[in-house]
Formats: C-alpha cells, sequence, structure tokens
C-alpha cells in the first residue's frame, strides 16, 4: 500500500498548474460536539447557481444494512444515512466535483449492479483481496485494519493464534478472515450474514469466538458487558472503492488521487478519527502518528441511541421508526397490489386458453404453469431484476419486483381458474348448446358465472400469499418492510422488539383480506346455488 502512495505521490507532482490538485483539497469539517455532528453538512458546498451548473452525479451503491459504522441509518433520523464511509464519499465528491448520490443495494448484488452499470462504483467496507471479485477493480485502499477476536467474558483470555485449535468461530460472509482462520488446525468455522447475529450466537454459547473485522467488532461488541476483546490481530484487510474492471480509468484515476490527497493533508485522519476508527495499522500505514485529531463524536453518538436503558427509551425509539416503517409499508403493499393484478389478469387469460384454446395454446399455457409455477420466486426475481439488464432488457427494481411477484402467482391462479372452470360438467354445456347458443355463448353465460362462484375468495387469499411473498423484494434494490426491518435492526441490535413491530404491520395488511376471504367464502355458499352435474 505504501509503494502505491509514494507512486502516487509521483504522478500528482507531475500534474500541470491548475491540474486536478492545483487547488487546495476541501477539508473536512471540524465536529466537536454532538450537536455540531448532528447538523452537520456532508455534501459538497455549491458555488452560487449564477456561477455553475449544478456537479453531476456520481451513484455510488452500497448496502445501508451494513450497518454502523459503514452506512447506515441515522438512529434519531432515520430517513437520513449517515456512516463514515458517508463521510468518505461527502469528501471525495467535494474533490472530484461530482454529488454523491447513493444507490440502496443488498450486499450480495453489489458486484453484479456494479456490472451491469447500475451505479458508478461500490462501498462498504469491501476487501480488496476477498474472493468473488471478478469483473471489478479497485481503488488504492483508503482504510487498512485487521481481524478482532472477541469471546465471553466467563472464557480466559487467548493470547496467540493458535490458541484457536479446535474452536467453533464465528465469521460473517464474504469475509477474507475465514480463509485465514481455516489455516488454525480442526477449527470450526460458521458463516453468518450479519454481526448482530454472530455476537448473538456467541452470547447464547453456540460460539467460543466470532472474529470480525474491527470496526465491526468496535460497534457491535466493544460495549456490550458480556463479551471482550482478546488475542492478537488477525490477518490483515484493506477496504477500497470498486468500480468495473476498465469502465472508467479516468475516474479511477481521479479517485485514487483524491484518497491519496486525504491521507497526505489530515483529512482522512480527522474523518476517521470522529468515528473512532484510526488504528496503529493505519498509522503504519500512513506515518501519521499524531495524538487524537478529532473528538470520536460520531461513535458516542452512535452508542447513546442504539443502547438506550429501560422500556420508555426503547418505546420512544421504535416511534422514532414508525414513518419509516409507514413508508416502507406503502412500498410493499404498492408491489402486492399491482402484483395481484397482473397475476388476476395473466391467470385468467392463462385458464382460458387452457380451457378454450386449441392443443398448441394448450401445451404453451400448460408449459408455463409448470416451469414458472415451478421456478421459485426468489430465482424468478434475480432473473428479472438482473439477468433481463444482461440481455438488453433494462428493468427498475420496482417493475422488476412487481413482474417476477405477478408472472410467478399467475401460474397458481390459472390453475385455480382452471378448477373452477372445470366443475361446469359436459351436460350443462350441451343444454346449453341445445338452447341454440354458441359454444361461445354458453361459456360466457353458463360456465364463467359458475365457475365465478369461488373465486372472490381465491383472489383473497391470492392477496395475502402475494404480500407475504413480497417479503423477497428486499434482496434486489426495493426498500420494503423486511429490508427496512434487517437494516434498522442490525443498527440497534435488537431484532426482538423492532421484530414484533414489522410483524404487526404485516398483521394490520394482511388480516383484512383474510377476513375477506373468510366472508366471501360464506357469501358464496349461502346465495348462490351448488353446481350440479
Amino acid at each position: 500500500m505504501r509503494a502505491v502512495l509514494a507512486a502516487l505521490a509521483l504522478a500528482v507532482l507531475a500534474l500541470p498548474a491548475g491540474g486536478m490538485m492545483a487547488a487546495a483539497p476541501a477539508r473536512a469539517q471540524s465536529i466537536s460536539s454532538l450537536t455540531d455532528y448532528l447538523t452537520r453538512d456532508t455534501t459538497a458546498k455549491a458555488p452560487p447557481p449564477a456561477l455553475t451548473a449544478p456537479p453531476p452525479v456520481l451513484r455510488y451503491g452500497a448496502d445501508v444494512g451494513r450497518g454502523a459504522p459503514y452506512i447506515f441509518r441515522d438512529p434519531a433520523a432515520p430517513a437520513r444515512i449517515v456512516g463514515f464511509e458517508v463521510d468518505l464519499m461527502a469528501q471525495l465528491g467535494a474533490r472530484l466535483s461530482r454529488l454523491p448520490v447513493l444507490v440502496q443495494s443488498e450486499a450480495e448484488t453489489l458486484r453484479p449492479s456494479l456490472v451491469s452499470g447500475l451505479y458508478e462504483l461500490a462501498v462498504g467496507g469491501l476487501d480488496v483481496a476477498a474472493p468473488g471479485q471478478a469483473g471489478v477493480e479497485f481503488t488504492i485502499p483508503y482504510y487498512a485494519t485487521f481481524g478482532q477476536i472477541v469471546i465471553r467474558r466467563d472464557q480466559p483470555a487467548i493470547n496467540r493464534m493458535d490458541a484457536l485449535k479446535g474452536m467453533t468461530i464465528g465469521v460473517l460472509k464474504g469475509s477474507r478472515l475465514r480463509d485465514t482462520l481455516a489455516a488454525v488446525p480442526d477449527v470450526v468455522l460458521r458463516v453468518f450474514d450479519t454481526a448482530p447475529e454472530a455476537y448473538a450466537a456467541l452470547k447464547a454459547g453456540s460460539l467460543e469466538a466470532v472474529v470480525a473485522d474491527y470496526p465491526v467488532a468496535l460497534y457491535h461488541a466493544q460495549h456490550d458487558p458480556a463479551v471482550m476483546f482478546t488475542g492478537p490481530p488477525v490477518g490483515r484487510i484493506e477496504y477500497g472503492l470498486a468500480l468495473k474492471a476498465g469502465a472508467q480509468p479516468a475516474l479511477l484515476g481521479a479517485l485514487n488521487t483524491a484518497i491519496y490527497a486525504m491521507s497526505r493533508d489530515g483529512t482522512l485522519r480527522e474523518l476517521l478519527d470522529r468515528w473512532e476508527l484510526w488504528t496503529p495499522v493505519m498509522a503504519q500505514e500512513t506515518g501519521d502518528t499524531r495524538p487524537l485529531q478529532a473528538q470520536p463524536t460520531a461513535r458516542e453518538y452512535v452508542l447513546a441511541l442504539t443502547m438506550p436503558d429501560g422500556v420508555v427509551p426503547r418505546l420512544e425509539r421504535y416511534v422514532r421508526f414508525l414513518p419509516q416503517f409507514v413508508r416502507a409499508a406503502l412500498t410493499t403493499l404498492e408491489v402486492a397490489v399491482l402484483g395481484l393484478l397482473l397475476a388476476l389478469a395473466a391467470g385468467a387469460l392463462l385458464a382460458v386458453l387452457r380451457a378454450r384454446g386449441g392443443r398448441l395454446l394448450r401445451g404453451a399455457t400448460g408449459a408455463y404453469v409448470d416451469v414458472i409455477g415451478g421456478t421459485p420466486l426468489l430465482v424468478l426475481l434475480l432473473f428479472v431484476c438482473y439477468g433481463l439488464p444482461e440481455a438488453g432488457l433494462p428493468i427498475g427494481v420496482f417493475l422488476a419486483g412487481v413482474l417476477a411477484l405477478g408472472l410467478h402467482h399467475a401460474a397458481g391462479m390459472a390453475e385455480a381458474y382452471r378448477t373452477r372452470l372445470a366443475v361446469v360438467t359436459r351436460t350443462q354445456m350441451e343444454a346449453a348448446v341445445s338452447l341454440n347458443m354458441s359454444r361461445g355463448q354458453a361459456f360466457k353465460a353458463v360456465v364463467l358465472p359458475q365457475a365465478a362462484r369461488a373465486l372472490l375468495p381465491s383472489t383473497a387469499r391470492g392477496f395475502v400469499l402475494v404480500l407475504k411473498d413480497s417479503s423477497l423484494v428486499s434482496v434486489i434494490l426495493l426498500a420494503d418492510l423486511t429490508r427496512t426491518y434487517e437494516s434498522v435492526a442490525s443498527v440497534h441490535q435488537d431484532f426482538l422488539g423492532i421484530g414484533l413491530l414489522v410483524a404487526a404491520i404485516y398483521l394490520v395488511l394482511g388480516l383484512p383480506f383474510a377476513r375477506l376471504a373468510a366472508w366471501a367464502e360464506r357469501v358464496a355458499e349461502e346465495t348462490l346455488p351448488p353446481v350440479r352435474g
């Protein structure tokens, strides 16, 4: 890393006057109090509109659910996104005269979304040497750290790496520490999606240790009285910004220059100090051995709001979440309603074609029901959202969620409709034809009215199914209830209380339709005549 920085230094010195680094870099705001942190402005200061056009946008992908201290929702104002990497992007945007705009993306889909061009770069504690990075390239590292061992306080301290021999250890998905720990004899590794899950398993006794990146351990474990830091640093980790390989060499060079300049003029040091992330590793890498350059107000702020003591503070925190969850519920409801309407229309068309069409149409509709209905909804979601753009059919994530839900449930609706159509016997059809009705007229006047006998209950129950399945859209880029729950609960380490709140919202959304289905079944049984053969 030091060699790379030195090479960049020579490149910067070789720039002509008036070049990229000629102007004095924008320094990070000095935050000396909690009030300053809450009211700080992390965006670039734009010149008066009369002097310049709006700065071009710099779209970057990140997973808000990554949690503190990377990128997460402000505990006091959940509509705001904060984190040390948000501050980093604000500084880089100012130096590049670009306006950073966050595009929410799941951690698992960061790379494919970056490669497909959904955004220009990705950020989120991305290890430049982690496996599975095909198709992307990284900037020079902006942060170097290590793996931190965490154990329960009732366990003996660990002083050497070989003391981990035979232990059951938790690691996070995608972490390079997994390969480092695999070299320890007889170690058993368990992989977790989130840090709160791993540390909860440690406290429950199902793990003997958790090894995660130092920033993760600092924000998710150090303040917990049930666990403690121990042992030597594990491995070495370097974070960089990811770009599509070979796609934007000019942007890559500009980012490298800006990161190097921030490390030399003290901006990066002040930023990391505010989040209490400056470590001896960074001091060794940059040669900056100065004492603390900024008070750790950001970390103090996060801990003060995410670790409430008592029932009343917890309830107050849940009240703060309500506007955010209401917005997520509206998104979920919108996706479910539009998906149901598509399923109803497509299902009815498939059922009619299968009942009245020729052999070719019956075979095609039957194949649709078997293939699409038999494909897991999650696979269909990923195919529509990421597969179609690769085939030259770009589609927004909201529409992708609606299409996947609608097309998947259309297969089930088609089978339900076909069953209703089949209850009308051939005798009734022949009787209608004997009354000088054409088969088309008989189908409309005799078959469809009787088939509609149970459609309303099926439709109501179908909405409940679509509503529940809509939770899967959280795996793409849609901030529905499930995704919001994961994001907020990860920051606050409160999956129980927040989970109950989200479950109550789902109940409020789905219960009226479940009751409607029950009412419709009773009305159908009481008012419609039974179907006779």
